[in-house]
């Protein structure tokens, strides 16, 4: 169907330039996630460094008098593991996040827009006689493909 029409119309060039810039930008937003995402993993592993570094201190700095050996081993354990429960916490949160803006566009759709006019206006109804005759009169139609 439409290639058929674009080589007709010899608009093939202006169909492809036109699909590659629709392409990139529908790709900017993945872009966008994609640098968020990135963003959001060198903060978190920053703050996870961060835990880890005052934990291996109070395992130091407490060593023989606040705690034993194993009690340090699992401290230190537990520290390097929460890097991965806080990175899979804050991507889930940061989706969470995005999908929810399909919710929050609905209700705005649902609550702010305002309300369309009645199928049937009392004050211009058609004539019962409507149309009169079988033709139809169309001024100044543009269409694009």
């Amino acid at each position: 169907g439409g290639v058929v029409v674009a080589r007709s119309f010899h608009q093939v060039q202006q169909q492809c330039q036109q699909s590659n810039e629709l392409l990139v930008r529908r790709m900017q937003p993945s872009l966008g996630m994609v640098y968020m995402s990135s963003w959001i993993t060198v903060r978190v592993q920053l703050l996870s460094a961060v835990l880890v570094l005052l934990v291996c201190g109070v395992v130091v700095f407490g060593r023989g008098h606040l705690m034993s050996g194993a009690t340090a081993a699992l401290a230190l354990t537990f520290s390097l593991q929460v890097n991965e429960g806080l990175q899979w916490l804050f991507h889930g949160l940061v989706d969470f996040a995005v999908a929810f803006n399909c919710v929050e566009r609905t209700m705005e759709y649902c609550t702010s827009l305002p309300r369309e006019a009645a199928f049937v206006v009392s004050d211009r109804e058609v004539p019962a006689a409507w149309p009169q005759r079988g033709s139809l009169e169309v001024k100044n139609l543009r269409m694009r493909y």
